[in-house]
């Protein structure tokens, strides 16, 4: 007579980004034992994410500069195996280019970079916002899409938060989700982490957590995130043509998605990391970007004027027709 005795064991362990289980039935069949082991596979958290950027150009010979983005844009594509970076360059002979997107590909895989081409630019080549959103918008086929400043350092956490964020809030309202920033001056230890190795983004917050880095304050915005999918149909004529990089046009994207659709800020709960660097307040872009400002609803938010933020592990409504409305984000 034969009698099997299922057993199930169930042994999680992560490899690269499957998770993996281990089940093993063992069958008794005359006095014997057969074991028979299976592995079934599943995804791990990987959300598909487009992070859209037009880093500044700098002299070859700048190597401090070269590190900062080798760190920089390694640690957007740590944040998902789904992750991908669209450059928007002049051209990708650019020797520092072609070395760095060379060295991110040999580590994190081929076509995890995209070359978008150029943007509108005005005066000194200064890139146009409105260029840089329809072209990101147009050249993205990722679930989500984040437009980012290229000195900004992310976290597994920050994007993990992103998404969790839309999948509370997306169903009511499309969205836009933004991040308040540290500033902190990077260092050596930083700069020459090894982006081969696995611990490699949590060795990076470590090393930047060292440090103290210190708030910007509530008007300091460097990210904007969508779900690729609720803008499709968008009308990006609206944004108007303000100078990148130059103050003004921050605040009014975040007001203008504000007002007309929903917002939701994290906060310093999951911030970003900025590299500090030199400022230059060159004055008729700054004169050219209050008046496009001006002319167009002078539309104003920061990270206390948005629709939602997150506070205690939990996203809290501030619009006071809202009140006590909260999600858990356990």
């Amino acid at each position: 007579m034969k009698r099997i005795i299922p057993k199930l064991n169930l042994i999680p362990f992560f490899l690269s980004d499957l998770f993996l289980v281990s089940f093993s039935l063992v069958f008794i069949y005359r006095f014997s034992y057969i074991k028979i082991t299976v592995l079934a596979s599943f995804l791990s958290f990987s959300p598909s994410i487009t992070y859209c950027t037009i880093p500044r150009p700098f002299n070859q010979t700048d190597i401090m500069q070269y590190k900062k983005y080798r760190i920089v844009f390694a640690s957007w594509l740590s944040t998902s195996p789904k992750s991908h970076i669209l450059f928007f360059l002049e051209s990708l002979d650019i020797i520092w280019a072609k070395d760095l997107i060379k060295e991110l590909e040999t580590v994190f895989g081929p076509k995890r970079i995209i070359f978008g081409g150029k943007v509108k630019t005005g005066r000194k080549k200064t890139p146009f916002i409105n260029s840089w959103f329809l072209k990101g918008f147009h050249k993205s086929n990722t679930t989500y899409i984040c437009f980012i400043n290229a000195d900004i350092i992310l976290s597994k956490s920050w994007l993990k938060t992103t998404v969790k964020c839309f999948n509370i809030l997306n169903f009511q309202q499309r969205l836009l989700v933004v991040s308040e920033r540290l500033n902190f001056t990077m260092n050596n230890d930083i700069s020459s982490l090894d982006i081969t190795k696995h611990d490699f983004e949590a060795r990076l917050i470590d090393n930047i957590n060292i440090l103290n880095p210190t708030p910007y304050g509530i008007y300091g915005m460097d990210t904007f995130t969508f779900k690729t999918s609720d803008f499709k149909d968008f009308s990006f004529s609206v944004i108007p043509p303000f100078y990148l990089g130059i103050y003004l046009w921050d605040i009014w994207i975040a007001g203008y998605f504000t007002k007309n659709f929903g917002s939701c800020s994290l906060r310093l709960s999951f911030p970003v990391y900025h590299i500090n660097h030199h400022v230059s307040k060159p004055k008729r872009k700054t004169l050219f970007n209050r008046q496009i400002w001006k002319q167009n609803g002078k539309y104003t938010a920061c990270h206390t004027l948005t629709t939602w933020e997150i506070k205690d592990n939990h996203i809290i409504t501030l619009d006071r027709n809202k009140t006590n409305i909260t999600y858990s984000l356990e």
